[in-house]
């Protein structure tokens, strides 16, 4: 927890709550203490306190004696807790000059106790009627976890355990399935999935596909495919083209991985009514480990941090120490002979390339290769070159007591444009370099084994941070003399895995090209849950008095038509729709309503959604696209687009998103209106 020093100002205790102070202002009056709490790692807790008093009220929460950085509200809420959290909390309340200061409450980080987390998600099934249909969680937690099976958002009786058996399954039963793991400390909800109950035989679809690896020579090498099919599909694996013996399962391991297992593998998911091929994944087996952290100096005064990771991906961060350049590299390929090179971009002020993490990247003037080998004794040695040529020298640093926060992490203020990257070696260092709008300032600061990060910057500037090896987050606190900044942000895979997750466009829908269209493009492996509503009459309970009163909504992939609806509540999947809608919190449609709703499965691929007058007249529409599944590393909605009818008033076009996580996002906005001719609108 990041802290700042407590203003001086005029205060008494909660006792003296009934005198005053410097004969002016009435002093507070507590009328509910802080209460002591204990909190499990990695859970949420929120102190408070209530007061009265004239005037406005001013709240400054401390932790131990210490000003809170944002603890200025009568509630203060700590996520996701770390041990480094614990302490005694107090809170200043002040009106005018004086104040009073509320009792002291213990806050005891447990680590008895675990919220549940879920070790293996449910997976989509399909099966013919009559048949029997297992979903199946694997979950973990203390105490035991309990389960609760829901079929379109609503509980289903005897769905207890943690395998969900249906008999005898009837189209009524195809769905969309979730569960909730619970224990005393916290629940968990899965990922949604879809049960698909065919009358007819049906070919096999993937819906997860086996994904590229890098491994070491004598690790395990697993690769894997979700596919659905009734009946059920064989499996056979194949190497560069070439059928594997055995290898005819879901799940395909190399127990020991060599180098002549290299290579590109697939599978044909087949059965009586077809078959289809997954995508090729490459395996790169690697007879050197360079997995760890490297620290050392660019030149005479700057430095940098590298960490290598067993699969030879790569994180590099580095200052050349003018104050002005920063090299933030979160993509880097090393070979099996240690050697990596990639390109960045400097500015004045700053030089960031954040890759697609999100964070905000720098304006790019000067372009710097960055050139390294790694020797088989630890040593990293390479240049940068640019303006000038500048030469790389660092070692490896031991794994000890911090080995388990080990990694690079980003952080970003929503404020500010200010950011923070740090790299955790496992040896108790950290590199920590911010960028602000006054420059760039790096130092090697100290991290302890809670994974609590402190640093003083050469500029002056303090940063306390926790980084959380079990999530992947990261919280800091940038001080400078006049305040302090919040920045939150991750390691890589935890901001990748954060997306945008759902696009509205309200706007005047017509006929022909003043239709309403929103685009979207799926990018990843894995097929995703997407909801799609064309809301005309339902718009009348959010205040718009001329809504389309009948709108058809058209899905196409490029070209193709794949699905249509007119009015929601006829669709086959009604139930799932009105489910989906409750489970992303967005208003809910009136049964007999004409609004229209698409439900449905999507594969990666570029898509788009159409919304159109059904009986020719027109009026306001709102065009929604919601990716309902779990976010998982590489697989989101990467850009949407709507094209609208602009007029004026209620007839102007809005758009709206939401973006899933905690971390702040960089998004690149357009309102593109003159440039459509070239397009043919």
């Amino acid at each position: 927890m990041a802290a700042e020093s407590s203003p001086d100002m005029s205060s008494v205790s909660s006792n003296d709550a009934g005198t005053t102070t410097n004969g002016s202002s009435s002093i507070p009056t507590i009328t509910q203490q802080p209460k002591s709490t204990t909190v499990n790692v990695g859970n949420t807790v929120t102190l408070s306190v209530i007061a009265t008093g004239t005037g406005d009220l001013n709240y400054q929460w401390r932790k131990d004696g210490v000003s809170i950085a944002d603890g200025t509200d009568a509630t203060l809420t700590i996520e996701e807790a770390s041990q480094s959290d614990a302490g005694t909390y107090d809170v200043v309340i002040s009106s005018g000059n004086v104040s009073v200061t509320s009792s002291g409450a213990t806050l005891t980080v447990s680590t008895a106790n675990a919220a549940p987390t879920i070790t293996e998600q449910p997976e989509n099934a399909e099966a013919q009627v009559g048949d029997t249909a297992t979903l199946s969680v694997s979950a973990t937690g203390t105490p035991a976890p309990a389960y609760q099976w829901r079929k379109d958002g609503t509980a289903i009786s005897g769905g207890t355990a943690a395998n969900l058996v249906l008999s005898n399954v009837q189209t009524t039963d195809a769905g969309s399935y979730d569960v909730v793991v619970s224990n005393s400390v916290g629940s968990v909800t899965s990922r949604l999935v879809r049960l698909d109950v065919a009358t007819s035989e049906q070919a096999p679809t993937i819906d997860s596909q086996p994904v590229s690896l890098g491994v070491i020579v004598g690790q395990p090498a697993k690769f894997s495919v979700e596919a659905e099919s009734d009946p059920a599909p064989t499996y056979q694996w194949t190497k560069g083209g070439n059928a594997i013996a055995g290898a005819t399962q879901a799940t395909f391991t190399i127990a020991a991985a060599q180098v002549s297992d290299a290579g590109t593998y697939a599978v044909v998911v087949s059965n009586a009514s077809g078959s289809v091929t997954s995508q090729n994944a490459a395996l790169n087996v690697y007879a050197n480990d360079y997995a760890g952290s490297y620290f050392g100096t660019i030149g005479t005064t700057g430095q940098f941090a590298f960490t290598v990771d067993h699969d030879h991906t790569a994180s590099f961060l580095g200052t050349l120490g003018d104050g002005q350049t920063a090299i933030v590299k979160s993509d880097v390929k090393v070979d099996d002979s240690g050697n990596f090179a990639f390109e960045a971009t400097a500015s004045t002020v700053t030089a960031s390339d954040t890759s697609t993490q999100g964070l905000k990247p720098a304006a790019a003037s000067t372009s710097l290769a960055v050139t390294g080998t790694i020797s088989s004794s630890g040593q990293l040695t390479g240049s940068i070159t640019g303006v000038t040529t500048l030469t790389m020298s660092g070692t490896k640093a031991a794994s000890g007591v911090t080995a388990d926060s080990e990694g690079f992490y980003q952080t970003a203020s929503s404020a500010s444009e200010d950011t923070v990257s740090l790299l955790v070696g496992g040896d108790g260092r950290a590199l920590v370099l911010s960028q602000t709008p006054a420059g760039v300032s790096a130092t090697t600061g100290t991290v302890d084994s809670s994974g609590k990060v402190t640093a003083t910057l050469p500029n002056g500037d303090s940063v306390d941070a926790d980084v959380a090896a079990s999530t992947g987050s990261a919280k800091v606190t940038l001080t400078d003399p006049t305040g302090s900044t919040s920045l939150s942000g991750g390691n890589t895979d935890l901001l990748e895995s954060q997306h945008l997750v759902g696009i509205s466009a309200r706007a005047l829908c017509d006929t022909g090209s003043n239709n309403s269209v929103a685009g979207f493009i799926i990018q990843g492996t894995e097929a995703q849950h997407v909801l799609i509503r064309a809301v005309g009459p339902g718009l009348s309970s959010q205040g718009i008095t001329q809504p389309i009163p009948n709108p058809k909504l058209d899905l196409y992939e490029g070209q193709t038509l794949i699905a249509s609806n007119t009015g929601w509540s006829t669709a086959s999947n009604a139930s799932e729709i009105a489910a989906a809608a409750a489970r992303i919190g967005d208003f809910q449609l009136s049964n007999d309503s004409t609004d229209s709703a698409i439900f449905t499965t999507l594969q990666p691929g570029l898509y788009t959604a159409n919304a159109s007058p059904s009986d020719g007249k027109a009026g306001v529409v709102l065009v929604e696209v919601y990716n309902l599944s779990t976010p998982s590393l590489g697989n989101k909605i990467v850009a949407l687009s709507g094209r609208v009818e602009v007029g004026t008033g209620q007839d102007e076009g809005v758009a709206g998103f939401v973006v899933s996580g905690s971390v702040p996002k960089q998004f690149l906005i357009r309102a593109v209106g003159p440039t459509l001719a070239s397009l043919g609108v």
